[in-house]
């Protein structure tokens, strides 16, 4: 996941992060608190969704990134991890602000876009699959010497 508990609690604040997930009522929610890992893992899912497909892992891509971009990232999963934590409960998004979910949710998809088109322009060229490059021949399969075949009127090569 790109985002731990701690970093969740502080991006929405302890007070309002034990009225979403404290489900007994307790006053605590664990660190290993199921509610809280699959809102995160729904976070770090959207972040890692909208990023380009390659011919790499993800850990080769990390790799080749400036050292800036996996904070951009994290950014990105804690303003989608807020969001979707608001949405458990949607009356504490009436009372916490439901406009500024939005604008977090809005932010997070601009700061995934800009880092697709930069992950886009940074890695170079990826392998060439093993399926691309193959010949084609006409005729018959156990010939070695391709024929050209023309259209009925003799034109054109098919």
């Amino acid at each position: 996941m790109l985002v731990t508990v701690a970093e969740l609690r502080a991006a929405i604040n302890s007070g309002t992060f034990l009225q979403i997930f404290d489900e007994d009522a307790d006053g605590a929610v664990a660190d290993d608190d199921r509610n809280v890992a699959f809102v995160l893992e729904r976070a770090s899912a959207k972040v890692l969704s909208r990023l380009p497909p390659t011919y790499r892992s993800w850990a080769e891509i990390a790799a080749r990134l400036p050292e800036h971009a996996p904070m951009l990232l994290k950014s990105a999963a804690i303003d989608f991890a807020y969001c979707l934590a608001l949405d458990r409960h949607p009356e504490f998004g009436k009372t916490y602000g439901r406009e500024e979910a939005d604008a977090r949710w809005k932010r997070a998809e601009a700061e995934m876009e800009l880092v697709a088109k930069a992950i886009q322009r940074l890695i170079e060229v990826p392998e060439m699959p093993a399926n691309v490059g193959g010949s084609a021949r006409s005729g018959d399969p156990d010939d070695p010497t391709p024929r050209v075949k023309l259209f009925a009127d003799g034109t054109g090569i098919f």
